[in-house]
């Protein structure tokens, strides 16, 4: 239990930092030939995992969740920790849209949605017997690669023409990552396995970083055929990144850092929510070169660093430390 908890922890900071550093690098939507938009589509591209990963994290620490407590008492502690600070920080998001005439704030909060959907589904696959639950979701998470992922990546490079396209909803959208997160979460999977991993990873990010890069040279534009959370790139790039997260999160067994990775594991919700006002309101203000790769891999870091700091004040103060949960 406490090394599930350390690598579920640590993929939350990796992730939560990914975030950042891909809504400071802005310079991706501004398309050009020139180096800043190259290393802006590695950056873009090769975070890609990010919020794939988040979702995977709640489908392996919820889908059990009736070991622990009954749905209510999930759905009480989903509405409290996500949906009550959905709204507060959307209206929030808002205000400060009107006021700065910059509605990127309240965009980014769009992740919440998905997360609901989400949500709404796990119980159904928790009141699944133990005993037929990994191969029932196993079998989801098969048929939805191939019909929601694999064939219509097919279609869609090769130029055919997807019109009989397979129905196949349970599996559909983000739902994927959850059941994939919860089986990987389940599973010792064997060093063969891992490499198959590795290099199922490996091939998603040539297609997705590669990919993205030679279409939009060729069009003049941003391609998004290699782009996407729910396409096939990302998801094959996704795969390998989680369990070798998994892999280094097992292993680590000091006491110390574990509680330091938990301890800033914390925080990775807050940062979530306050990113994007320390990018608009400070960083971009402060450093005024934000197309330089300095500036893109550094203040990550140190955006990071403040909305952690700003939370633990607010934690300490009563009544307002509950809209950073």
């Amino acid at each position: 239990m406490v090394q599930k908890k350390c690598y579920l922890s640590l993929a939350r900071i990796i992730c939560a930092l990914a975030v950042v550093m891909i809504h400071t690098n802005t310079c991706f939507q501004e398309f050009n030939v020139n180096g800043c938009w190259v290393s802006a589509n590695i950056i873009d591209c090769g975070l890609g995992f990010a919020v794939p990963i988040f979702i995977m994290i709640s489908g392996a620490a919820l889908i059990d969740y009736r070991d622990r407590y009954d749905t209510k008492k999930y759905f009480v502690n989903r509405i409290s920790k996500t949906v009550i600070p959905y709204i507060i920080w959307s209206l929030i998001g808002k205000v400060y849209g009107i006021i700065t005439g910059n509605d990127g704030t309240f965009f980014i909060y769009y992740f919440f949605i998905n997360l609901f959907g989400i949500y709404l589904c796990i119980p159904l696959f928790s009141y699944i017997k133990k005993e037929y639950r990994e191969k029932v979701i196993l079998y989801v998470v098969i048929v939805s690669f191939i019909v929601n992922y694999l064939l219509p990546f097919f279609c869609s490079v090769t130029n055919l023409n997807y019109i009989y396209k397979i129905p196949f909803e349970t599996g559909s959208g983000f739902i994927i990552y959850a059941l994939l997160g919860y089986l990987i979460s389940k599973k010792e999977i064997p060093i063969i396995g891992r490499v198959l991993c590795y290099i199922t990873s490996i091939i998603g990010f040539v297609l997705h970083i590669g990919g993205t890069y030679y279409s939009s040279i060729e069009a003049g534009y941003i391609v998004d055929v290699y782009r996407g959370y729910t396409n096939l790139p990302c998801f094959m790039s996704t795969i390998g990144v989680f369990v070798l997260i998994k892999q280094i999160g097992v292993h680590i067994n000091n006491k110390k850092v574990i509680d330091i990775i938990d301890r800033i594991s914390g925080y990775t919700f807050s940062v979530y929510l306050l990113h994007y006002y320390v990018i608009n309101s400070a960083m971009m203000k402060i450093f005024t070169d934000t197309h330089s790769l300095a500036y893109r891999l550094g203040t990550p870091i140190i955006i990071f660093v403040i909305c952690v700091l700003v939370t633990w004040v607010i934690r300490k103060i009563p009544f307002i430390r509950r809209i950073l949960p």
